[in-house]
């Protein structure tokens, strides 16, 4: 097996059958999807108009990893990876290469899957880092980095994920490549790509099959219109309920930012705990204050009134405070008085 320079590579697998191409995760995207309250049989088409709807192309075809009612979903571009795959057999299938590495653990994880492929079988460069959540025995976030992720991609990753910025990123593990998707899931495909290479033998028979059929799929003519009117009322309830929580979702994330940016504007330390720190650092003598501003959130600026007043005490007092940092003195026009800047030390869990 050899990765080529666009993303596409075969898969091997036993037996006959046709050509399976898995797609790289560089050229995928993800979504996971809850389909708990979806009838079990509907549940295809469901996951399918959720993609539709979260992919930023119009051609998508996706890969699809149950974990019980909860769908793993990594979809691409029709259109790009054809193009990128060139010329290939009219029964070739796409796969996510994702759906082919890793394992679904027994527990809640969170992990770095190391994808690159060993020298000896590529030959060339490795295709990058994913890091996964599992929460219940469901993959519900996914993310692909073409090297390991930096502390500000981290953060962004865990906390779109619900998790604290503050958790570090776990060791990277390699993550082979394995010819079953997530979950052992592969059985029915394997059995269909047999049958579909045994096509020729089974042709006759199954040409016998539909002929005897035919006065009975005439008979379910009638039935499919009756049931493709109620197909349309559920797929148009879907929609709706799609469309609340997508509202929903924005409507929350616009909350969030504006709580961040007012929580922003709060000064890391009280203008009483300053007044009783100032009190407490500052040498004592014969001073006072004579001018108290904030000019911004995180800067202060006080004027000292007294007689020899030492800049240079004053000034290495304060610098040994918790809540203040780059403390300067600057020129006054009075001699008896003396102006200090100082910024305040940010709190902890600030950006």
């Amino acid at each position: 097996m050899r990765l080529n320079a666009e993303g596409i590579h075969p898969l091997p697998c036993e037996g006959t059958g046709p050509l399976r191409l898995l797609v790289a995760r560089e050229l995928c995207l993800f979504l996971h999807v809850d389909a708990t309250a979806v009838p079990v049989r509907e549940r295809p088409g469901f996951v399918m108009l959720a993609v539709r709807r979260a992919a930023p192309f119009d051609d998508p075809e996706a890969d699809i990893v149950w974990c019980g009612s909860h769908a793993a979903v990594w979809y691409w571009s029709t259109r790009r990876v054809r193009e990128l795959a060139g010329s290939l057999p009219a029964r070739a299938r796409f796969h996510a290469e994702a759906s082919h590495r890793g394992a679904v653990p027994g527990d809640d994880q969170l992990e770095l899957l190391d994808l690159s492929v060993p020298a000896a079988l590529d030959g060339g460069p490795g295709a990058g880092i994913e890091a996964r959540l599992w929460r219940n025995g469901h993959l519900v976030a996914s993310r692909w980095w073409s090297h390991p992720p930096s502390d500000p991609a981290w953060q962004v990753f865990v906390r779109g994920s619900g998790l604290s910025s503050a958790l570090p990123p776990p060791i990277a593990t390699h993550a082979p490549l394995h010819e079953r998707p997530l979950g052992g899931g592969t059985q029915i495909d394997a059995l269909s790509g047999q049958l579909q290479a045994q096509w020729p033998l089974l042709a006759t028979g199954l040409g016998c099959l539909v002929v005897a059929a035919f006065c009975w799929q005439l008979a379910g003519i009638a039935r499919a219109y009756a049931e493709n009117g109620k197909v349309e009322d559920r797929i148009g309830q879907l929609e709706k309920r799609l469309d609340a929580v997508i509202t929903a979702r924005n409507t929350a994330d616009e909350a969030a930012a504006t709580v961040e940016s007012l929580l922003a504007l709060r000064p890391p330390a009280s203008q009483t705990r300053l007044l009783a720190e100032i009190a407490k650092i500052t040498p004592p003598g014969d001073w006072s204050t004579m001018q108290w501003q904030q000019p911004g959130p995180e800067t202060l600026e006080i004027t000292l009134k007294g007689n020899g007043l030492d800049a240079a005490a004053i000034v290495n007092a304060w610098e040994q405070s918790p809540l203040l940092q780059d403390v300067t003195p600057a020129t006054s026009n009075r001699p008896d008085e003396l102006l200090i800047q100082a910024k305040l030390t940010p709190a902890l869990g600030s950006p």
